[in-house]
């Protein structure tokens, strides 16, 4: 936590996993099914906070290195490569994971505990 003039900046650390991914993609010969493991996303978060309120104002989603992801099913070298790049390229800033990650990891800091 650090004061900023009439703002606390709280900056938060999360780690989530083991992740299990699952991809489908087509082949000349078929539809084909691989999944991948992951065994740990680590997220980062600054919220502001002032007596009007909070706002996220910045989230980081760090990218895991292709050679840590375990990929699962049939596949020879060459597409088993090419699976880990697919699955680590999921978590690049503008990808759709890392803006849903986002979207969730502001509603769960700055939601308010409701009331009983």
């Amino acid at each position: 936590m650090q004061v900023f003039g009439n703002y606390t900046l709280i900056r938060s650390h999360m780690k989530v996993g083991p992740v299990e991914l699952s991809m489908q993609f087509r082949t000349r010969k078929g539809l084909r099914r691989t999944g991948a493991t992951i065994p740990a996303i680590r997220m980062h978060a600054v919220a502001r906070v002032n007596n009007e309120g909070s706002e996220m104002v910045d989230f980081l989603l760090d990218r895991p290195h292709p050679e840590s992801i375990k990929v699962r099913g049939k596949l020879f070298p060459l597409a088993q490569r090419m699976a880990r790049n697919i699955f680590s390229r999921l978590f690049v800033p503008s990808s759709f994971l890392s803006n849903r990650l986002r979207e969730k990891a502001a509603l769960a800091l700055l939601s308010k505990p409701r009331g009983r």
